[in-house]
């Protein structure tokens, strides 16, 4: 069958259509973090949420202005902001105070067509130090996530009323991987799809136009 022009477009729409798909963007997202010091309070954490806000949003989203319970007489905050073009999940410390336990969600993430978290990782850290008054250890962190949340968590032994951290002012940021629904791994990034697309039409053309060279010169 001879490749035409129409023929190679169609042949081509599958791959270029798959790339449009994975241009998928978070249009909103409901922000929650709770700010703990269980050997010191049986009060419970200070926390603060901030419910389905709609990006593009400037940052942050999670203040010490999103309190919505605050047994602690803290004036600042671990302040969360999320970059919905990057999809770069931001957490920044402040030198005022310490903590034993933090927990940030981002919950209810909703995408503007059929997609889905499918990877969550960090990408700069180990910000969060100790306290001076307490012996060096290790503050742990981890991470989680669902088709449709987040989570990130930072914990130091709460049994020693020592052991307290901070992220000193400094950022930890972490990266949300998206792709389509029911897909669980990685996912090929929109640019590359669209190189596969684009690199199909012309190995089809470079195809057609052999094939027409190799016509016989009829007398």
């Amino acid at each position: 069958m001879p490749l035409t022009t129409k023929r190679i477009l169609s042949l081509a729409i599958p791959f270029l259509a798959a790339a449009g798909m994975m241009q998928a963007t978070i249009i909103s997202v409901s922000f929650q973090e709770t700010l703990d010091l269980p050997a010191y309070s049986i009060d419970g954490p200070r926390v603060e949420q901030n419910l389905n806000v709609a990006f593009p949003s400037g940052g942050p989203q999670l203040t010490v202005a999103n309190i919505i319970s605050n047994p602690h007489p803290w004036t600042s905050s671990l302040n969360v902001s999320f970059d919905s073009t990057t999809n770069i999940l931001s957490l920044t410390g402040d030198a005022a105070n310490y903590y034993q336990v933090i927990t940030v969600v981002l919950s209810n993430i909703t995408f503007d067509a059929a997609q889905q978290v499918n990877g969550f990782a960090a990408v700069s850290t180990g910000n969060a130090v100790t306290s001076n008054i307490s012996s060096a250890v290790p503050v742990s962190l981890t991470t989680a996530f669902t088709a449709n949340s987040v989570t990130v968590s930072y914990f130091v032994n709460p049994a020693v009323q020592g052991n307290l951290f901070n992220l000193n002012t400094a950022t930890d940021t972490f990266q949300l991987s998206l792709g389509p629904t029911g897909q669980v791994g990685s996912a090929p990034e929109p640019g590359t799809l669209m190189l596969m697309g684009f690199g199909f039409v012309g190995l089809m053309a470079f195809g057609r136009k052999s094939l027409v060279q190799a016509q016989p010169v009829l007398g």
